[in-house]
């Protein structure tokens, strides 16, 4: 089995890592250089996990940047599949003949027979590009969107729930902005005095 740990610029800090800052951890079965193409070539059972993101693979090519750090990597299967958690704690899936996982732009590019799947319903086309880093999807060739009644009723509820939550949050603020005394300096309680007087 071959395990090849990517950290990039992955500082160490006590808050939770963004994406970019969390390591990638890149397993298969087999493995090899590819000096031609400055390509490692990894084959059975590929594996890529970064933080929740989880992308499986029958085969993966991983390219460098001039800087030396890995780029992106592609992907190849019968079909290769990925799953992540949202921010929000829901989950979502996809699948694809292809994916290229851009970790400079933090992009998930499905190419092939894509679909994504998540509470709010199935998304497919032959390309669909996922953006990692605002959870939010754009897709080419075909794009066909499935709603289950349910969990649009569902989803939309919690939408609902968190803007309500957040409209909570802004009265509570206000009302303590109203309740507290109006800040006065020094320069408000002493009275003038005009030197020319004296």
């Amino acid at each position: 089995m071959l395990v090849i740990l990517l950290a990039l610029n992955s500082p160490l800090a006590l808050a939770q890592p963004t994406q970019e800052e969390l390591p990638i951890e890149v397993i298969s079965e087999d493995g090899r250089y590819d000096v031609s193409t400055g390509a490692y070539v990894l084959t059975g059972n590929v594996r890529i996990v970064r933080g929740t993101l989880s992308v499986f693979a029958d085969e993966a090519r991983s390219f460098n940047a001039e800087s030396g750090e890995v780029e992106r990597i592609e992907l190849y299967g019968a079909p290769t599949r990925w799953n992540d958690t949202l921010e929000d704690g829901t989950a979502v899936d996809g699948r694809s003949d292809e994916i290229e996982y851009d970790f400079t732009s933090n992009l998930i590019t499905m190419r092939g027979n894509a679909e994504i799947r998540n509470v709010q319903g199935q998304f497919s086309g032959s390309q669909l590009v996922y953006d990692l880093d605002t959870e939010s999807l754009a897709g080419g060739g075909g794009v066909r969107l499935l709603i289950d009644p349910a969990t649009a009723e569902s989803a939309t509820q919690q939408v609902i729930e968190a803007a309500d939550d957040g409209a909570a949050d802004m009265e509570m603020a206000d009302s303590n902005e109203a309740s507290e005394p109006p800040e006065t300096s020094i320069d408000d309680t002493v009275p003038e005095t005009n030197d020319g007087d004296n």
